[in-house]
């Protein structure tokens, strides 16, 4: 069969399976599956940006299953270990529409205040969900470098005085490393890492971590570069440690790393309501305007709530 015919195959046989849907075998059964819903309803409006390359690798690993309600919604759930992060597809004039999950279920919702999805954003919250969350996202500019450079000199004096010091993540520390993000950032906004994300984090040094004396650790930061351009995520420190610095010391030596392969910016998402994370990210970095709405479907709603439209 070629490879046109299995196209074929895979949008009429598979995509329509009933109402429901199932796991995802393939990157190609998804991209049937999708075609086939755009194709019966039109134009469509989503919050699902997933590269293609990562969307194969979640596939691979078994972490992503889907959901057609016929002509209504399309729904990709990306499994974290105890929820779902929810992806829509919806035709453009429909209103949102979710069935019962066995997960609770969380949504993002990314925009400005001149561009948003309001109007999904009120739909969601008619159909159970809450407003868990709002992340603002601040840039930081490669002309702060000397900036940084002077507080790293700073923080280096601290973190001897503390007996700390900074070292690279291995493979084997982030079970670790995931427990305390999850304990200290939150339960909804950690995402579980790919299998070759954590391989590349100890491989390019993507993620950098504060030990104490007796080794244990105390704070973490993981970030990707991507051209020009890095990313910071997840900065957290230790419960022991709260108060002490040791974030804003992990954060500028992060940045300083960052710019040292090149990038002009780097960028993060900081909780609108963590009011000491925002003071320490706006030594530095400024707003961009942009933020992102948590929205969350916990599964108790679901059951007491049934089929929403």
């Amino acid at each position: 069969m070629g490879a046109e015919e299995n196209r074929i195959d895979i949008e009429n046989k598979q995509a329509w399976k009933g109402v429901g849907g199932g796991k995802i075998q393939s990157l190609e059964e998804w991209l049937g599956i999708l075609s086939a819903f755009k194709r019966s309803c039109g134009r469509c409006e989503t919050n699902c940006y997933i590269p293609l390359p990562q969307m194969e690798e979640y596939i691979h690993e078994g972490r992503l299953r889907y959901e057609i309600i016929p002509g209504r919604a399309l729904w990709l759930f990306e499994q974290e270990r105890d929820y779902y992060l929810g992806y829509y597809y919806v035709p453009k004039e429909e209103k949102l529409c979710i069935r019962p999950q066995n997960l609770d279920v969380v949504v993002y919702l990314i925009g400005s205040e001149k561009k948003y999805a309001a109007k999904r954003e009120e739909e969601l919250a008619g159909l159970g969900f809450i407003r868990y969350r709002r992340n603002l996202e601040y840039m930081v500019a490669s002309e702060k470098i000397p900036e940084l450079e002077k507080m790293d000199r700073k923080c280096r004096r601290f973190m001897e005085k503390m007996n700390f010091c900074y070292t690279p993540f291995r493979i084997e520390d982030y079970e670790e490393v995931f427990k305390m993000w999850r304990e200290r950032i939150d339960r909804y906004s950690v995402k579980d890492m790919l299998k070759s994300r954590i391989r590349r984090a100890e491989e390019k040094a993507e993620c950098l971590l504060i030990r104490d004396k007796e080794g244990h650790i105390t704070a973490a930061c993981a970030f990707e570069v991507n051209g020009a351009a890095g990313f910071s995520e997840n900065i957290a420190t230790a419960i022991s440690c709260s108060g002490t610095g040791t974030g804003g010391a992990l954060l500028c030596r992060s940045l300083m790393n960052i710019f040292s392969r090149g990038c002009t910016k780097d960028s993060m998402w900081v909780w609108e309501g963590n009011m000491e994370s925002r003071r320490m990210t706006e030594r530095f970095a400024e707003l961009t305007g942009r933020f992102s709405q948590q929205m969350l479907l916990s599964k108790q709603a679901d059951i007491e709530r049934g089929f929403r439209v």
